[in-house]
């Protein structure tokens, strides 16, 4: 069991190395393929300075042909990442469900990442979500996954018209329309019941992290995306936590 959640954490680091710069890469409208390169000089990285984690400690957070700094944000989603990944291999071991729960956080932390940088959310990402939910659901054979779209849709239909309600009374952007479809996703995974728990468990996060930064505004896609991993990692099977 210990071998397996090391490999888990292993693998989530990975991971994170791979979600960070494919997001990167696609948020500055790059190529996603290729090989990786120094943003200030251009020069290529080889394997030994693209190891997760130990690359960055063992250059000191910096480039080793120009000595231009490599962003902490780097090492932070691979340790992120790796985290994630090992607790879940840590508590429910080699299963399908550990699979399941190591592709919702990569898609969680890609989106993650996007929302912070541009304050946006790709279609793309509640697309993913959306089949990954009902990849698990066919592969389950999950007789109660029509509740759970129809709550979906419940959820959806409910936070958007709050979110224009909201917008029409306070006459500013309350809740974008990306965090509105995420919350949709959400009750895919969740249901109604679920949705409300990881709803709670995002905004007081979201409360005391402004709070502390002193912002006025911040992204709540990462804080949704990070309840919702909460909620699924410590139900251990979303039919049976929920329902």
């Amino acid at each position: 069991m210990t071998v397996f959640y090391l490999l888990s954490f292993v693998l989530g680091t990975c991971a994170g190395s791979f979600v960070q710069c494919v997001t990167e890469r696609r948020l500055k409208g790059l190529p996603i393929g290729g090989r990786s390169r120094c943003d200030s000089c251009g020069a290529v990285f080889h394997w030994y300075d693209l190891l997760p984690i130990l690359s960055w400690f063992m250059l000191k957070g910096r480039c080793r042909y120009c000595g231009a700094d490599i962003p902490k944000t780097s090492l932070l989603v691979e340790v992120l990442m790796g985290s994630m990944y090992g607790l879940v291999g840590y508590v429910y071991g080699l299963s399908f469900y550990t699979v399941f729960l190591w592709t919702v956080c990569a898609v969680v932390v890609s989106l993650s990442i996007e929302d912070i940088h541009q304050y946006t959310i790709h279609d793309g990402y509640h697309v993913c979500l959306i089949l990954i939910r009902v990849f698990y659901a066919v592969i389950n054979r999950e007789r109660v996954f029509i509740l759970f779209a129809g709550e979906a849709l419940v959820v959806l239909l409910f936070i958007f018209f709050l979110a224009k309600a909201m917008q029409f009374l306070l006459h500013k952007v309350c809740l974008g329309m990306g965090d509105v479809k995420l919350l949709g996703c959400i009750g895919l995974f969740a249901g109604i019941e679920g949705t409300m728990l990881v709803c709670f468990l995002a905004s007081f996060a979201a409360l005391v992290t402004a709070g502390i930064l002193k912002e006025n505004k911040i992204p709540f896609g990462p804080f949704l995306g990070g309840a919702l991993f909460v909620v699924l990692t410590a139900c251990g099977g979303m039919v049976y936590c929920i329902h």
